[in-house]
């Protein structure tokens, strides 16, 4: 009867801690989740930040150093993560997903890639890394209203990266 008895409370106990443990009633994490709610000089997600050059809509910062891919999501002005930390001459496949109802460029400012993705869409490129300073990226459509970030391996991440000039052409 004890047995039983201690059988029946454990139960009941695991099935209280699971059901105030949240379980999978929240919504899923994505790749970018794991990224700090605040810049490394603390600016909030949302809040505006200079990155390599440009005025970007925070969304979080990833360390990619490790990686030979980066996911990022890109939505109506950001994309997230915003920041992204790499060695210097680092080689990336970058996967653009675009979970927006429009249409949104990935660009970036040395001409590496410029591509169009559309709404619900996943576009892929390979980028590699400056060997020193920032890489910024953009939406073209958007850049003015904060949909850019960068690719950053030293130096400050407000410095400007290379740009195309006409006599990279």
């Amino acid at each position: 009867m004890r047995i039983r008895w201690l059988v029946a409370t454990l139960g009941v106990s695991c099935l209280a801690i699971v059901g105030c443990s949240g379980g999978s009633s929240g919504p899923t994490p994505s790749p970018t989740a794991t990224t700090p709610a605040k810049s490394p000089t603390g600016t909030a997600i949302g809040d505006k930040l200079d990155v390599a050059g440009l005025a970007a809509t925070y969304h979080g910062t990833k360390d990619v150093r490790g990686d030979h891919s980066v996911y990022i999501e890109m939505e109506d002005n950001y994309f997230a993560p915003t920041v992204l930390r790499g060695r210097p001459g680092q080689r990336l496949l970058v996967k653009v997903e675009n979970e927006s109802q429009s249409p949104h460029t990935f660009t970036t400012a040395d001409g590496q890639v410029d591509m169009e993705v559309q709404p619900g869409m996943v576009a892929e490129a390979r980028v590699t890394l400056p060997r020193s300073g920032n890489l910024s990226f953009f939406c073209k459509l958007q850049k003015a209203n904060g949909m850019a970030g960068g690719f950053t391996v030293s130096g400050p991440l407000d410095a400007p990266g290379k740009t195309i000039t006409p006599y990279d052409r």
